[in-house]
């Protein structure tokens, strides 16, 4: 397949790259022909470029002029685009060298999906702007999927730091290196109980020790960014938010509360039902979590729906829900059996049934051997005998 025939992203160098601004962009430009030449020495390169670009053109194909439609359906169909390209190019991922290409080549898609969106290249999108955070969001489903791929296959992850080694050690010889979920705890400071904050902060500890990367304020005494896009990359980048409900932490999240008081729950409050909207039915990265005494009506509206866990009682099916795992694990499938109407019914002895035929033909011969009595005229007709 010659260069003009490929995928955009890798057929013009230029795309989305201004190579003539600055040293930043010559970088990406670097970075991006590194990645693009570790995905080509792949085999299946070719066959997933076609595949790509016949999956583009049917979408393109089943959706009317871009300047026709209405913004929501623009970014519907800038994110199927970005769908179908993430779809074909992740299954290039097998290990940490072609997952890091691949993240790498992501960006240019969202680039591309949003410029696609727009209708305009060039333009950097705005600060916390919803649309374009919704593109992310959808990104962030393929990063997570190429890591996937990398745990499920691959004989060549290495652990993070030494403290990971044994396990990971442990866990080499089966094949299998588990990731540890990544959690964010929202709540409120609430003032009564007086624990209610150590009480957050130990259930924080107790999932660390466990194996969960949980992150709490109380971990960053002040984040170099500010606390609001700290709480806002939290919230994106965690792969669960637990909220911890009270009446406090519901006022905050419905911004009912007065608006001196609770401004980092209020934030999140905001953040996580924008969330909730954008996601639609994929609501499982939200866990309301009820604490000392928390009653199911301290839950935000946008949360009731979804499944609560009471602590310290419902701890173990808390982790559960964080770790993949069942508490209540499928046993194996067996064979089939014959059902109970196919067993045959249990036969009576033969000796019963003789006896039984015995019997009968006896009472038989009495009854026939007994002459019956004939009926005098006299009784029928009283005087002529």
């Amino acid at each position: 397949m010659s260069r003009d025939h490929l995928h955009p992203v890798f057929a013009a160098p230029s795309i989305a790259v201004n190579t003539e601004s600055n040293d930043f962009n010559s970088e990406r430009l670097k970075a991006r022909e590194r990645a693009i030449d570790i995905l080509k020495t792949i085999p299946a390169f070719s066959s997933v470029q076609i595949e790509v670009i016949e999956a583009g053109e049917k979408i393109a194909g089943s959706m009317p002029s871009r300047p026709a439609l209405p913004s929501s359906e623009r970014l519907e169909y800038a994110i199927r685009l970005l769908d179908a390209r993430c779809a074909g190019y992740v299954k290039l991922v097998s290990d940490i060298i072609t997952q890091e290409a691949f993240a790498i080549v992501l960006r240019e898609f969202v680039i591309r999906a949003w410029e696609e969106y727009t209708g305009v290249t060039g333009i950097e999108p705005l600060p916390g702007n919803v649309q374009f955070s919704a593109i992310e969001e959808r990104a962030r489903h393929w990063t997570k999927e190429s890591y996937r791929r990398v745990v499920r296959g691959s004989a060549n992850v290495e652990p993070a730091n030494k403290a990971e080694r044994t396990a990971f050690d442990s866990d080499r010889s089966t094949g299998r290196v588990e990731a540890h979920p990544r959690v964010f705890i929202s709540y409120s400071q609430d003032k009564q109980p007086a624990s209610h904050c150590d009480d957050v902060h130990s259930l924080a500890n107790k999932l660390r020790t466990e194996g969960v990367d949980v992150m709490i304020d109380r971990y960053e005494s002040f984040p170099k960014e500010g606390w609001p896009p700290w709480m806002l990359k939290q919230i994106r980048e965690s792969d669960f938010v637990l909220c911890v409900c009270t009446s406090t932490y519901r006022d905050r999240f419905e911004n009912r509360a007065e608006r001196k008081e609770g401004k980092g729950a209020r934030f999140e409050g905001f953040v996580i039902t924008n969330e909730v909207y954008q996601q639609a039915c994929e609501q499982d990265k939200f866990v309301p979590v009820l604490l000392n005494g928390a009653a199911p009506e301290d839950i935000p509206v946008v949360l009731q729906n979804l499944t609560h866990y009471r602590i310290p009682e419902q701890y173990e099916a808390l982790y559960a829900r964080l770790t993949g795992q069942s508490l209540h694990p499928k046993p194996r499938l067996g064979n089939i059996r014959k059902s109970s109407s196919a067993i045959p019914k249990p036969q009576v002895p033969l000796i019963n049934m003789w006896r039984i035929r015995v019997s009968m033909q006896t009472r038989a011969n009495v009854v026939l051997a007994t002459p019956r009595a004939q009926p005098r005229i006299a009784t029928i007709f009283p005087g002529q005998e």
